[in-house]
Formats: C-alpha cells, sequence, structure tokens
C-alpha cells in the first residue's frame, strides 16, 4: 500500500482551493464578514476589562443587576465570570 506524503496530506486538508478561483469578489459576504469580526472583538474586549478588575466582581454583584443591562452581551459576560 502507498502512503501520502505530507505535502499531499496539506494539500488534501487545506481549506484554499489548489487553482485560483476566478469567481467574482462578493463584496455583501465581506461587508458581513468583517462585521462579525468586528462583533466578536468587541466582545473579547469588555470580557478583557471584566477581567481586569476581577476583585471588583464581588462589590458590582450587589450593585449590578444583569437584568437590567439594555444589551444581553454584557449579561452574558457577567454570568460567564
Amino acid at each position: 500500500a502507498e502512503t501520502e506524503t505530507e505535502t499531499e496530506v496539506k494539500e488534501k486538508n487545506s481549506r484554499t482551493p489548489a487553482e485560483p478561483d476566478n469567481t467574482p469578489a462578493r463584496h455583501d459576504v465581506e461587508r458581513v464578514c468583517k462585521h462579525l469580526a468586528a462583533a466578536i472583538e468587541a466582545e473579547r474586549t469588555v470580557a478583557a476589562s471584566i477581567m481586569e478588575r476581577s476583585e471588583l466582581i464581588d462589590e458590582l454583584d450587589g450593585l449590578v443587576d444583569p437584568v437590567d443591562f439594555s444589551d444581553p452581551r454584557y449579561a452574558q459576560i457577567w454570568y460567564a465570570v
């Protein structure tokens, strides 16, 4: 039985096509992908800033009710911490 070389395995597992794609650019798809990436990065920033001040979590627990958050992402991060 013949075994695959490392190059063949990489090519088979690669997500990029072996030949260039000649289809026109999808600007709507690019715009959605950029928006999604920005939203994900914004959530990471909020989570990181909350974790930076983790000593205040107990103090905030008595002052802030996650139900009062106007943005549900903050409530999710609150419960995650």
